[in-house]
């Protein structure tokens, strides 16, 4: 029977994706929702998560959730900044900010679906293209998350607390778009059956192992651009730019949440075919897309600029992401500046009091193949260890022992005040949504079930432009 149902899982996923997605999967944006928090100094974001962990992982799916539904924007729209500013006019209407303990609740949220939007810019500038030219070309996002499981042992299905009544207000009170609390709901537990959905199919990830070996070599590897501890070094930043805008503060001096190159991810190749060839800047707020022209400006060490293609990578009106395409390979072994002028603008209308600037040094090549060398031996390790032990599997019979798995409602929350710790492992809970029971075993019914919500969630999309 277990070997039906995971035959029976996969085939429901693997015959609905055909095509690629442009972006990774909920187990991966909840992962970096989470490593983002634990690696943030900011003892107001630890505060919060410690508090409202679950609500985090639920702000996590959030975005991707609405695609299950028939209203394609209902999943569209959270991805943006849009969305993100009309929940940060909300929380600042009804509870003043973020320091209110009530709207603690709600700005986790916030973090995770803020994580989630721009995780799915990181991955897809840096990560997914890289995977598209080295493994199989399609299904990448099933994969990642299938791969991620398989990788871990980690079983984490967040229960749905999500206030869909908060949600839904900004949804039709902020961008004029209906979605009733009732559909947000509905959408959250197909998604959360999709979840359990990677955690059944991880169980035999041979197809993924074996069509996939670079992203499974890369995804958990801290040194690849655009992988999952890359995407989580951006999240920690960005958190600190949605509390900045909370407290209604409108400096634009802390826009730019991450660059690529930076420091610890240098420049990763040379051919101008590369998606790692790109130089990226990543904002923490909507940019006025008019504002961006000419703003951005790469030399060579002769002062000479270097062509090449400058344009915003997806997003709403408001663009989060600018990128620079050069139109020719970059020479080994040589210092190059980025200059991005404070001539942009961002969403409240104001412009950072000085130009950004940085240098990176390209590679010198591997002489076998004329490229940068790829990362060699072990990986270093983990940089958010608390994040990894949320959810890992545990032996059969242990599930459901105290501290084991979630206790329904914002599981794993803190006292105010409190040593932040990671959110409560949570097993797939027996008979329900995840398809799996806490000791591992598969529920026929719950598998075809989540096998179906799996295939719902991951079908290809087309993001903004």
């Amino acid at each position: 029977m277990r070997t039906h149902l995971l035959a029976l899982a996969a085939t429901l996923t693997l015959t609905t994706f055909s095509g690629a997605a442009w972006a990774t999967g909920m187990q991966g944006h909840i992962y970096m929702a989470q490593c983002g928090a634990e690696l943030s100094q900011n003892p107001r974001v630890k505060q919060i998560v410690a508090a409202h962990p679950m609500m985090l992982a639920n702000g996590g799916i959030l975005p991707d959730s609405g695609y299950a539904t028939s209203d394609y924007d209902q999943g569209e729209i959270p991805h943006w900044e849009e969305y993100v500013e009309g929940f940060i006019e909300q929380l600042r209407e009804r509870h003043g900010g973020a320091d209110a303990p009530e709207s603690w609740a709600n700005v986790a949220v916030l973090f995770g679906l803020s994580a989630h939007g721009i995780t799915d810019s990181t991955f897809d500038t840096l990560f997914f293209p890289r995977v598209e030219q080295e493994d199989r070309p399609e299904d990448i996002d099933l994969a990642a998350d299938v791969l991620y499981v398989a990788l871990t042992g980690k079983k984490f299905i967040p229960d749905v607390v999500l206030d869909t009544a908060f949600a839904s207000d900004v949804f039709q009170n902020k961008i004029s778009h209906d979605v009733t609390k009732d559909e947000i709901s509905s959408a959250m537990k197909t998604a959360r059956s999709g979840i359990g959905a990677t955690v059944l199919i991880a169980k035999s990830p041979g197809f993924y192992e074996k069509n996939y070996p670079w992203e499974r070599r890369s995804l958990l590897d801290p040194r690849v651009p655009g992988a999952y501890a890359f995407g989580s070094r951006v999240v920690t930043r960005y958190y600190d730019e949605l509390l900045r805008r909370l407290d209604g503060n409108t400096s634009a001096d802390g826009a730019v949440i991450g660059t690529y190159p930076t420091d610890g991810y240098p420049m990763a190749a040379l051919r101008k075919g590369r998606p790692d060839a790109r130089v990226l800047f990543y904002f923490g707020i909507g940019i006025e897309r008019e504002s961006l022209d000419g703003v951005l400006r790469v030399t060579g060490p002769d002062g000479a600029e270097i062509p090449g293609k400058v344009g915003t990578f997806r997003g709403d009106k408001w663009a989060n992401v600018l990128q620079f395409v050069p139109d020719n390979d970059w020479t080994p072994a040589t210092t190059y500046t980025v200059q991005l002028k404070n001539t942009f603008r961002t969403l409240q209308g104001t412009s950072p009091s000085a130009p950004l600037e940085f240098t990176f040094t390209t590679c010198a090549p591997d002489p076998a193949t004329g490229e940068c060398p790829e990362p060699q031996g072990a990986p270093p390790p983990s940089p958010c260890p608390l994040t990894d032990k949320i959810g890992v599997e545990v032996d059969e019979g242990e599930a459901g022992a105290g501290g084991d798995s979630g206790t329904g409602g914002d599981a794993g929350g803190a006292q105010a005040g409190s040593t932040p710790q990671p959110a409560a492992p949570q097993a797939a809970a027996s008979g329900d949504e995840g398809g799996c029971s806490a000791s591992g075993r598969g529920s026929s019914l719950g598998g075809a079930a989540a096998g179906l919500a799996a295939a719902l969630l991951f079908r290809p999309r087309r993001r903004r432009r």
